[in-house]
């Protein structure tokens, strides 16, 4: 077994298959990737404005943090999150917020992951029209470079 299941029955996850069938998922799950690294990533806050997470989209955002500005990021970054998830009419539902902990990783040092009901609604926050950042934001992006983004729709939640 991988990393990627630890924790996870898998069994309950997929009643059908047998522990020979498993094996052979495991073994060709595997193979099939490359394993680049290693990470360990911690949460730091999350916030939501549902009572539980059962949204479908998330969107991953790769960061860098210039150094020894981690806690004013954290900081910032929960600021503003509070204040966009929790406002009426907001798109975005829910946000977790991570720190990577291996160090060895240089291309980005943060991850945060905002949650939408729906792909429209994600659309929808990212298609708002220009505005000029104000000076709370303007002094985090000073103290953080956005890498990359991803987004990702929910297969299915394992708790």
């Amino acid at each position: 077994m991988d990393s990627l299941y630890s924790g996870v029955n898998m069994q309950k996850v997929f009643p059908d298959m047998t522990d020979g069938d498993l094996e052979n998922f495991y073994e060709e799950n595997i193979k099939s990737r490359d394993i680049i690294g290693d990470y360990i990533i911690t949460t730091i806050k999350s916030i939501s404005n549902t009572n539980s997470i059962t949204d479908e989209f998330m969107v991953m955002n790769f960061m860098k943090v210039k150094e020894s500005k981690f806690k004013t990021f954290e900081n910032m970054e929960i600021d503003l999150a509070t204040w966009s998830c929790l406002m009426k009419n907001s798109e975005r539902v829910g946000l977790y917020k991570k720190e990577l902990i291996s160090m060895a990783l240089t291309y980005w040092n943060y991850l945060t992951v905002d949650w939408y009901a729906k792909y429209s609604d994600y659309i929808k926050a990212s298609s708002m029209p220009t505005v000029d950042a104000d000076k709370n934001y303007q002094s985090m992006m000073g103290i953080r470079d956005l890498r990359d983004r991803a987004v990702l729709r929910k297969i299915m939640s394992v708790t």
